[in-house]
C-alpha cells in the first residue's frame, strides 16, 4: 500500500484535479496488510473506504483511518481480528454509513452516539452483549442491524429513534423489546 499512496499522493499534488474518491481495499491478497496503510492516507480526497474482508489478526485497524475526517462511507466488515469500536471514530464527523459487521466486536462504546450524521450502522454478527443506553440520541439513524450477537436485553431509549426504519435483532438472546 506504501507504493499506492504515493503515486495517488503525487498524483494529486501535481495535478490537483481529484475531487472526491471511494477506495476500496477489500479482500486484498497482498502480501502487506491493510494495517500497513500509511498515515498519509488521511491526506487523499477520499471520502468512502472499503476495507472488509482483511482478515488479519491484529485488534484495531489504523488510527490513520479515523484521520478521515471527509468519510462519509466506512466499510470494515469480515476483519476477524476487529475486538472493538475504537473511541477515536468520534472523529468521523461526516460518517452516515458504517458497517463493522462480522468481526469479534464485544460491547459498543458510548463514544458512537457521538457520530451524529450516522444513518446506517450494521453490527451484526459480533459477540455485542449490551448495546449503549445512550442509542436513543443518534437521531439520524435509520438503519440498525443487530443481528446474530449475545444481546439479551435492548434499552428502553432505543424507542427515541424517530427515524429508524429498519431495526434488525434477529438470533440474539433478547427476553423484551421496548414498547
Amino acid at each position: 500500500y506504501d507504493w499506492l499512496c504515493e503515486v495517488i499522493l503525487d498524483q494529486l499534488i501535481e495535478n490537483k484535479k481529484y475531487e472526491v474518491w471511494r477506495l476500496e481495499l477489500s479482500y486484498t491478497q497482498s502480501s502487506q496488510s491493510v494495517f500497513d496503510i500509511p498515515e498519509e492516507i488521511s491526506l487523499l480526497p477520499i471520502d468512502a473506504l472499503d476495507i472488509r474482508g482483511n482478515m488479519d489478526k491484529k485488534s484495531s485497524v489504523p488510527d490513520s483511518i479515523y484521520d478521515m475526517k471527509q468519510l462519509y462511507y466506512l466499510s470494515i466488515n469480515d476483519m476477524g481480528g476487529v475486538e472493538r469500536i475504537p473511541d477515536n471514530v468520534v472523529g468521523l464527523e461526516r460518517v452516515q454509513y458504517l458497517n463493522l459487521s462480522n468481526n469479534n466486536i464485544g460491547w459498543v462504546s458510548d463514544q458512537i452516539v457521538n457520530l451524529q450524521c450516522l444513518e446506517e450502522l450494521h453490527l451484526d454478527h459480533n459477540s455485542i452483549r449490551t448495546i449503549p443506553e445512550m442509542i436513543g440520541r443518534m437521531e439520524r439513524l435509520r438503519f440498525l442491524d443487530l443481528s446474530n450477537n449475545n444481546i439479551g436485553w435492548i434499552p428502553d431509549q432505543i424507542v427515541n429513534l424517530q427515524y429508524l426504519v429498519r431495526l434488525y435483532l434477529d438470533h440474539n438472546s433478547i427476553r423484551s423489546i421496548p414498547e
